[in-house]
């Protein structure tokens, strides 16, 4: 899996998670924020857990794994290809 798609379902699980669809900003590039979706704190733990189970990653790893509450999309998607080599 790319990175590009690996942050296309990010987007795509972001704002299925959000409360108010229509406030929803598209992360565009690495460099970007969670936060700069417009995703709440609860939105980021329904976020975490879609993401363990699309990717197979158990939700413990997030809480441990992450370090920054508010990563950018670089951290995510290394921390997601990291898990995603551990399983293959």
């Amino acid at each position: 899996m790319s990175r590009q798609e690996i942050m296309n379902k990010i987007n795509q699980i972001a704002q299925a998670e959000m409360h108010d669809k229509a406030a929803y900003h598209e992360l565009k590039n690495e460099q970007d924020r969670l936060s700069d979706t417009g995703i709440d704190s609860f939105d980021f733990i329904m976020l975490y857990m879609k993401l363990g189970e699309q990717f197979g990653i158990d939700n413990k790893y997030f809480k441990e794994g992450l370090s920054d509450s508010n990563p950018t999309m670089n951290v995510l998607i290394d921390f997601i290809e990291a898990h995603l080599n551990k399983a293959a």
